[in-house]
Formats: C-alpha cells, sequence, structure tokens
C-alpha cells in the first residue's frame, strides 16, 4: 500500500521549512452574494432574447468560487435557455488573466416550460476556480423568452471563499 499527500497537507506537515496553504484554503470564510433581475427587455414589452447578457454580482479577486445557483420561478415561455458563466478579466498591465467562459458555471439551463434550478456540478471549468482579478459573472441566453413572459425573475447566488 502507498500513501498519498495532498499539495496543502504536503506543504504545511511534511515540508522544512513549513510552506502555509494558499489564501483562503485554511479557515477561510465562505462568502455569499445573491442578486436578481425580472426578465423583460429595456421597453418592458418583450422577453429576452437569444444573445442578450444579463451581467450578474462580481466575484472580488483572489476569490475560489465553492458554488453558484441559479433559479427562475415560473416558465420562460416555450424556449427561454442560457448559459451561466463570465467575463474576461485583466490585471493592472492591460493583460488578460481569466479568460472569458460564458458556459463555465452552466451549461444550458432550459426555462421553457418549467421554473428552473440550476447548480454549480463536477466538470464544469469554474468548480473551485480562483479568479486572480474582480470578475463580471454573466447569464447569456440562448434561445428567446415567449414575449407573454413577463414577470419572470432570475436569481443568482454566489459562493466563494476570499480571505
Amino acid at each position: 500500500m502507498t500513501t498519498y499527500y495532498m499539495d496543502n497537507h504536503t506543504g504545511a506537515e511534511r515540508t522544512v521549512p513549513e510552506t502555509k496553504f494558499p489564501k483562503g484554503e485554511q479557515t477561510g470564510k465562505v462568502r455569499t452574494v445573491i442578486d436578481r433581475i425580472t426578465l423583460v427587455d429595456a421597453a418592458g414589452t418583450a422577453g429576452l432574447d437569444s444573445g442578450d447578457v444579463v451581467y450578474g454580482p462580481k466575484i472580488p479577486a483572489d476569490s475560489i468560487v465553492v458554488g453558484v445557483s441559479v433559479s427562475t420561478n415560473k416558465s420562460l415561455g416555450a424556449t427561454g435557455t442560457y448559459t451561466v458563466g463570465w467575463l474576461g478579466n485583466t490585471d493592472a498591465n492591460g493583460d488578460e488573466v481569466d479568460a472569458a467562459d460564458a458556459d463555465g458555471f452552466m451549461t444550458t439551463q432550459d426555462g421553457g416550460g418549467q421554473a428552473v434550478l440550476g447548480t454549480l456540478t463536477a466538470g464544469q471549468p469554474g468548480v473551485f476556480k480562483r479568479f486572480a482579478e474582480e470578475t463580471q459573472l454573466s447569464v447569456t441566453f440562448t434561445a428567446v423568452m415567449d414575449d407573454n413572459v413577463l414577470d419572470a425573475v432570475l436569481t443568482i447566488v454566489v459562493q466563494y471563499v476570499n480571505d
């Protein structure tokens, strides 16, 4: 039988001199940000179209995302699909740090015909991702909502550790 040690354990317990856990990876506090929007166009007369992007909360610099949930309180009509991801960001020199990924947290969520609750799952690139710079979350609609659904509410909950 072979014994293996995880990275942080090796640095803290098996390396001389000891190396500290990276920021937020030991005794870090989970922070939560919640935001919501009523899904209606600027004129208040139609649902959102394919390609429309809703900006969600921002994730602070040097944060590790540990959870994302998105819900709609009702059906978005016959279609109304969307993805959840983030916009790219840059450092102080203007160099790209974290590339944009429109579905990095959730691939297609189908709000057509029913209310939806989507959560970040294993296999998505955003699982336990550490964002080096402040990062804007985004919800990108991939299919048009029905124009008779003008009061659906989309809510996003993001949990992250950064201290």
